[in-house]
């Protein structure tokens, strides 16, 4: 499985392999079991390459394939491996097709996947694509790399690149892509009484958005400023409602004190009947007092 993730950059802006995409490597491994052929023919290994998807663009990328069994030797058909003479290394100089030929015999070094600007992809990831040629949702490449002088076991090594660009472009809400192509084992040989049945097998990857977690936004200053200053202006109006609506007016409690209120009784006459009309000794009165409290009041 590999991951893709990055900007998008031109065909023409591309140097190096890795200004292409990650690397993606598949090996096929044939034994014979030892038992060679000799002169009854030569064993090749012939790949369905899914080289581009159905719109035409790039898809995976051949980079080199080579054969690694009693000597190394380098599978080149033509027009169909490094098309655009990309660097195999980083040194960041365009190869010639001089250059193409010279590189046949420098031995393979252990591959490094190197890494990739990151960025968060946006588009939320909710879809799986499939992409075979079979299906018709990729274009595929027919090449044969033989196997000669095969004694025991050989090895196919193809390396490629996923093109970052595409799946940037098209493939950015995946979540995930498959890409599957097909390799057979054959046999080439001049005597039609040695036959042997096509050995065909899929191989496949699976490519993934590189997600990050994505960092806090920071607003700008001047939100912020205008964010505080809308904020003390619909408060300062919401209080000038208020207030004239009365809601601040302070309620006047008061309390009228008790009044003194005294009633003079006035001097009682008696009459004593059985003494006439003689008047009754005066006799001291006293004040009757009557204590009130007015009604609260509020205003």
């Amino acid at each position: 499985s590999t991951q893709f993730s990055g900007t998008v950059m031109g065909e023409s802006a591309m140097v190096n392999g890795s200004d292409v995409g990650s690397l993606v490597e598949f090996s096929f491994r044939v034994n014979m079991g030892g038992q060679p052929l000799g002169d009854m023919g030569t064993l090749a290994v012939e790949l369905e390459w899914p080289f581009e998807v159905a719109n035409g663009k790039w898809l995976l990328y051949l980079m080199k394939v080579f054969v690694k069994g009693e000597s190394e030797l380098e599978c080149k058909p033509g027009g169909v491996v490094n098309p655009l003479n990309l660097t195999l290394s980083g040194s960041g100089r365009r190869r010639t097709r001089r250059q193409t030929a010279v590189d046949a015999g420098e031995t393979m070094k252990p591959f490094i996947v190197e890494p990739q600007a990151a960025i968060t992809l946006l588009s939320p990831r909710k879809e799986a694509y499939l992409l075979e040629c079979s299906k018709g949702t990729a274009r595929c490449v027919t090449l044969t790399c033989p196997l000669p002088n095969m004694t025991d076991s050989a090895e196919v090594y193809v390396r490629s690149r996923l093109w970052n660009s595409t799946m940037l472009e098209d493939y950015s809400n995946a979540l995930r892509i498959t890409v599957k192509g097909q390799a057979t084992l054959k046999l080439i040989t001049d005597k039609p009484t040695i036959r042997m049945d096509p050995q065909p097998v899929t191989f496949a990857v699976e490519i993934e958005p590189l997600e990050r977690v994505e960092a806090p936004y920071e607003l700008p200053l001047w939100i912020i400023i205008s964010a505080v200053v809308a904020g003390i202006l619909l408060l300062g109006i919401i209080i000038v409602i208020l207030w004239k609506l009365g809601f601040f007016k302070r309620a006047i409690y008061y309390r009228v004190m008790p009044k003194h209120q005294g009633v003079k009784i006035r001097k009682a006459e008696r009459y004593q009947f059985n003494l006439g009309f003689q008047l009754e000794e005066p006799q001291k009165k006293y004040w009757i007092t009557n204590w009130t409290e007015m009604q609260r009041r509020y205003y």
